[in-house]
């Protein structure tokens, strides 16, 4: 494979013009496709092997997906044949037809994965995917509850003694 830059990095197989391209140039490229595709490729039936890590390439699931298209979810990258890069390129010219049925992937009841970007589900402390920033849960939120000054001390004695009374 040989490595091309224009526009981003791609490495580029010389007998088939299939090239093998990074997950968030993929993304920027087709914006409507990259995340539904990475999503979608997590339960996918083997097709290749990665050239960078040697590991099976996956098929999208969906029924939409380009033809011959595979992902490696452990190196993020995304192999497109030239058949797939045509049907991308018609595809965002708007020449195929849209798809049936849902435009979002159907949400586990417990996630193991980020329903976004199908990274592992760890929200970081404000409730966000760390790789693709969706908001995955709430936000925590910190109560503080004390109990009310004890009703025979009043002033400061009475509160230093309110403090003792519950462990300060």
């Amino acid at each position: 494979m040989g490595r091309v830059v224009d526009g981003g990095v791609r490495f580029v197989c010389p007998g088939c013009d299939g090239h093998l391209v990074g997950l968030a140039p993929f993304e920027q490229r087709y914006p409507d496709r990259g995340r539904r595709i990475w999503v979608a490729a997590a339960g996918g039936q083997a097709g290749g092997h990665c050239p960078f890590c040697a590991r099976d390439l996956l098929r999208p699931t969906a029924e939409d997906a380009p033809p011959g298209l595979a992902v490696c979810r452990v190196c993020e990258q995304v192999w497109v044949p030239a058949e797939a890069e045509s049907w991308l390129r018609a595809h965002a010219a708007g020449e195929m037809p849209a798809a049936v049925g849902p435009a979002e992937p159907a949400r586990a009841a417990h996630p193991d994965t980020c329903p976004g970007c199908g990274a592992p589900w760890a929200p970081d402390a404000a409730g966000c995917c760390r790789y693709c920033k969706e908001q995955l849960a709430s936000a925590p939120t910190t109560v503080i509850v004390e109990a009310p000054p004890p009703a025979h001390a009043t002033g400061l004695i009475g509160t230093l003694l309110g403090g003792l009374d519950r462990g300060w």
